[in-house]
């Protein structure tokens, strides 16, 4: 299919009509996962195709993002792994976040460096989705329960609220022992 495309411009309209949606509908049932999970988000609005296409600049993003940026979005991460659930507070990600930089990264960071990260991911790829939504608030976060945060930068990534550390084979970051962390990639980690 890639090379059938390749060099060649298609016009898409901006939105899926009826029997366009009931078609995808009818795909999804089949077993398209990814179609029935973008049917989920764009329904409303039709836009099946812009959802679809944001997915590899959502990937590329992450991929480039700065160290604050990239700790925001593997802070929800390492959560779910540890089984909690979806809706986060930002107290709780930006407190999290700290515990997911290098010590190096860590100490670079400045005093606005949070909001400097959640603004860099909220920016949208194909005018549709960004890496980082705006969170709920607390009140909304029905079943989560997370540590008072201080703020940020409060004490150091080996200093944090956190009281124990994942399983080093649950998250990338942590030492089993608390020790601090220490920069790993997904692919190094047993």
């Amino acid at each position: 299919m890639r090379k059938l495309l390749s060099g060649r411009t298609l016009t898409v309209p901006d939105a899926f009509d009826t029997q366009a949606l009931a078609a995808a509908t009818a795909l999804a049932e089949g077993g398209e996962r990814l179609l029935s999970a973008a049917l989920t988000r764009a329904r409303t609005d039709g836009r099946v195709t812009q959802d679809l296409a944001g997915a590899p600049e959502l990937l590329n993003r992450y991929q480039h993002a700065s160290p604050a940026a990239t700790a925001v979005l593997e802070a929800p991460l390492d959560a779910r792994r540890l089984g909690v659930r979806l809706h986060l507070p930002q107290a709780f990600l930006t407190d999290a976040a700290t515990d997911c930089l290098s010590q190096m990264d860590y100490d670079q960071l400045t005093d606005d460096w949070a909001e400097q990260a959640y603004a860099e991911l909220a920016k949208p790829v194909h005018g549709k989705q960004a890496p980082c939504v705006a969170p709920p608030t607390p009140t909304t976060a029905a079943g989560i329960v997370a540590p008072p945060s201080a703020g940020p930068r409060s004490g150091s990534p080996t200093t944090s609220n956190n009281t124990t550390a994942p399983p080093a084979a649950t998250c990338a970051h942590h030492a089993p022992s608390g020790t601090p962390p220490t920069p790993t990639s997904p692919a190094s980690t047993t």
